[in-house]
């Protein structure tokens, strides 16, 4: 081995050298050699040629959202639900947001940047009532999962076939099913960020409310009368113990029979949103929308006072009590926890504060 190992012309020790360091004579290569490196690189070849098609067909592991804690923070795994709002979509702010429910919990899905991009001009936006799997970065933050969405291909939507129903059939065991009723309209309240429908029954057997929140659909709200007849579909929810309907789309909402009748309310815009940066005393007395982190709470005897923060701005809300005690999740309303709150703009002692009307002007936002 080591006569093998040396220049045949020179004489000296070259190693593994195909050409003598020495005197340029050119080594013929031992076939022992030459065997070992055509063996590496092929077995590091196919080695990798095997990882790669391992990794594309293991699925990545489904996980009830319920089992989702705080030691799984940027995990990567699935989660499969039935979406349960309104699917939050800014395509200036390049953002979208919905909120999954499987037997085991709630959680929110996310996606920034060109992800929601791509969501969006790719149509992987989901509708209210669809089942949607989807693998991401597990994200906690005050100690609330979230799912993170690092590519559009990772969510997989399935529209279910809605299910024809009578009001009067419909149970708290058809939650978060997609069904279609008609019914003529029996009643209207017309909120700032809603409008809410009573439709009864054609034999007046039963109702339901119909919530139509503004802002959240392509497209305005009709006129509507009551005595109108109308076929909705939508997917069943809950709100105060009472059992409603929200409809997918405006274009899910077909009039059967249109009365002709004067009494026709023309359902009003959503009031405008506010940044905090561009919050002024211009906006005194009008009907706005803002939105923040909560940074301070104080009980006082009618009420609660919150400071709102957005950047580096700021803003004061006041919540009277016998509306915060309507708010669903007022526990929640706390120092680190976001809300967007419709009101009136007012101001006590010269200072601007925000005033909701209604318990349904109080949301939670991620």
């Amino acid at each position: 081995m080591e006569e093998q190992a040396k220049c045949p012309s020179c004489g000296r020790f070259i190693g593994a050298h195909t050409t003598c360091p020495y005197c340029g004579t050119h080594i013929k290569q031992r076939l022992s050699i030459r065997l070992l490196k055509i063996f590496a690189l092929s077995f590091s070849i196919i080695g990798v040629i095997i990882l790669f098609i391992v990794s594309r067909q293991t699925e990545v592991r489904l996980v009830p959202i319920g089992e989702i804690s705080t030691t799984m923070n940027f995990a990567f795994l699935r989660i499969k639900g039935v979406v349960i709002d309104v699917p939050r979509v800014n395509a200036a702010d390049h953002y979208v947001s919905f909120d999954l429910s499987d037997p085991t919990g709630v959680m929110s899905v996310r996606a920034y940047s060109a992800t929601a991009d791509a969501m969006i001009g790719e149509s992987k936006i989901p509708m209210l009532g669809d089942t949607v799997d989807v693998a991401g970065t597990v994200r906690i933050k005050a100690e609330n999962p979230g799912i993170l969405v690092n590519l559009p291909k990772m969510v997989k939507i399935t529209s279910p076939a809605p299910l024809p129903m009578e009001i009067a059939s419909i149970t708290k065991g058809n939650m978060n099913e997609v069904v279609t009723i008609q019914g003529e309209v029996s009643g209207i309240k017309d909120y700032d960020n809603l409008a809410n429908l009573t439709l009864s029954s054609p034999k007046a057997e039963g109702s339901i409310d119909l919530v139509l929140y503004k802002g959240t659909y392509e497209g305005d709200i009709p006129p509507i009368a009551e005595k109108d007849k109308i076929k909705v579909t939508g997917m069943v929810s809950e709100y105060r113990d009472k059992l409603q309907v929200i409809p997918r789309s405006l274009t899910e909402i077909e009039f059967i029979d249109k009365l002709e009748s004067s009494h026709r309310v023309e359902i009003s815009q959503p009031p405008p949103f506010v940044p905090l940066k561009d919050l002024s005393w211009d906006f005194h007395d009008k009907v706005i929308i803002i939105e923040g982190k909560i940074t301070y709470v104080r009980d006082f005897g009618k009420g609660k006072e919150l400071t709102l923060k957005q950047g580096d701005h700021y803003a004061a809300v006041v919540i009277w009590k016998d509306t915060f005690e309507e708010i669903p999740g007022n526990q929640n309303i706390k120092v680190g926890e976001s809300i967007k709150v419709t009101g009136k703009l007012g101001d006590y002692k010269g200072k601007l504060q925000l005033v909701p009307r209604d318990a349904v002007d109080v949301v939670f936002v991620e």
